[in-house]
C-alpha cells in the first residue's frame, strides 16, 4: 500500500465525520429568536403577568445577546432552570463586566423569556 493512500482514507474519514457532525448540528439549530425571543407577544405578557418593566426586559435581552456571545454562544434562555440562572448569572456576569443593574436586566430577561417560552408552547398552534 502507498504511504499517501492511508493518508487519502484519514483525510476522507475525517471530511465524512465533520460533514455529519455538521448536519446534526444544524439540524438542531434554533433561530437567535427561538433562542432569546424578542421582548414581545408572549414576552410582554409574562412581563405584564410579573409586574415587569419593558425597557428593563429590552435591555436585558441587548445585553443577553451583545455581551455573553463574547465568552460563548448565545444559550436558550430554556436550557437551565430559573434556580440555575440565578446560581450561573453572578459569574458569568462578572465575566461579561455586567454592573448590577445590568445583571438584574438580564436575569429578569432571561427568566420572563424561559416563562413566556412555556406558555408559547402550551398554545395550540394554528
Amino acid at each position: 500500500m502507498k504511504p499517501n493512500s492511508n493518508k487519502r482514507k484519514n483525510t476522507s474519514a475525517c471530511v465524512a465525520m465533520l460533514a455529519l457532525g455538521l448536519g446534526l448540528v444544524l439540524s438542531g439549530c434554533m433561530t437567535i429568536e427561538e433562542m432569546a425571543p424578542p421582548v414581545e407577544g408572549t414576552v410582554i405578557q409574562a412581563a405584564s403577568d410579573h409586574g415587569a418593566d419593558i425597557e428593563s426586559l429590552q435591555r436585558g435581552r441587548a445585553l443577553y445577546l451583545n455581551q455573553c456571545i463574547r465568552c460563548h454562544g448565545v444559550e436558550a434562555v430554556d436550557r437551565y432552570s430559573d434556580a440555575k440562572w440565578r446560581e450561573l448569572m453572578p459569574e458569568m456576569a462578572d465575566e461579561a463586566k455586567l454592573n448590577a443593574h445590568q445583571e438584574q436586566d438580564v436575569l429578569l430577561y432571561v427568566l420572563i423569556a424561559r416563562q413566556a417560552k412555556a406558555i408559547a408552547a402550551s398554545q395550540p398552534t394554528p
